[in-house]
């Protein structure tokens, strides 16, 4: 069955794209590099952040970097989960990939989200198991990528979907708000409840309610 594409688009490897925008390869729009530092390096009360395999970012004493990057994790449980997008001077892991240096016409924010968004189903694309062990280079280099035409529209796009980051970040701080104040208001109606139990009076009036019930029950 023949597919029918809008006017003013076209059907590409990546889905359905404007006409003007292009499918280029990571590898052609940015430098791809690791780090050389290991977890133990890190120092706690460290100058600069050190980005290693996980979510959190540790500390260190040294940078070996200093500008835009996109830093995902090149093996473990973060394969294909765990994305930072940085701007200034930190250091990071030696199996932690290094996306920088864009084309004058790539808006690094912009190839952030395209690649944050999508990498995690490639990688699970080129593996028969239910999870990846490490990512190679070309994983990340030969990912193609959607491309407007021009910088204006990457930084319109990338604002919009950096607005609805910032939404999502705020209902998953209300819905946890909102789930320690139910936990908060469960304990305390269980211990009001647990303190009326205990009181005399209320004890009484339990005994007479069931005296009560036994005099029905036997009339």
């Amino acid at each position: 069955m023949e597919v029918v594409v809008q006017k003013g688009f076209k059907q590409t490897e990546v889905g359905l794209i404007p006409e003007d925008w292009n499918i280029e390869p990571i590898g052609d729009l940015a430098s791809i590099s690791t780090g050389g530092s290991d977890t133990q390096d890190r120092i706690e009360e460290g100058i600069y952040p050190f980005y290693v395999r996980s979510q959190k970012v540790e500390r260190i004493n040294r940078y070996s970097f200093d500008g835009e990057a996109i830093l995902t994790s090149g093996d473990g449980v973060g394969v294909g989960k765990i994305f930072h997008y940085v701007k200034g001077k930190f250091d990071y892991h030696q199996r932690v990939y290094n996306i920088h240096n864009y084309r004058k016409n790539v808006d690094g924010h912009y190839l952030f989200f395209q690649f944050s968004i999508n990498f995690h189903d490639r990688v699970m694309a080129m593996t028969a198991k239910s999870s990846v062990d490490s990512v190679r280079r070309e994983m990340i280099a030969d990912m193609n990528i959607p491309l407007p035409p021009t910088l204006r529209e990457q930084k319109a796009i990338a604002a919009a979907l950096s607005d609805v980051d910032a939404l999502i970040n705020k209902l998953d701080k209300l819905i946890t708000k909102k789930k320690a104040i139910k936990q908060a208001l469960d304990f305390v109606t269980k211990n009001i409840e647990n303190k009326v139990k205990q009181n005399p009076r209320y004890q009484e009036n339990e005994k007479l309610k069931l005296e009560k019930e036994l005099e029905i029950q036997e009339k």
